[in-house]
């Protein structure tokens, strides 16, 4: 099931301990071959130099965890919106 969360909605529920033992866990599966961990792609249109703008995809995959995650964002001149 998809879910999609804010950057509020992360904060109201993850702590940091639980947050440190996520990636403490992932790097022991990615570091066992057991997982994918895609650089993050930017793209930059340039349709107007004068209001830079991108936009910047990063994902991963945790099959012991049945987890996939995508974080997509957009920047532009006021700033950038994240979609988690």
């Amino acid at each position: 099931m998809t879910r999609f969360l804010s950057e509020a909605d992360v904060r109201s529920l993850v702590t940091m301990p639980l947050a440190l033992e996520a990636v403490q866990a992932a790097f022991r599966s990615l570091g066992s071959g057991r997982g994918a961990n895609i650089p993050r792609d930017r793209v930059f249109p340039g349709i107007d130099p004068a209001r830079p703008t991108s936009l910047q995809v990063m994902s991963g995959a945790l099959p012991d965890y049945d987890a996939m995650g995508l974080k997509v964002y957009s920047t532009a001149a006021g700033g950038a919106r994240f979609l988690v």
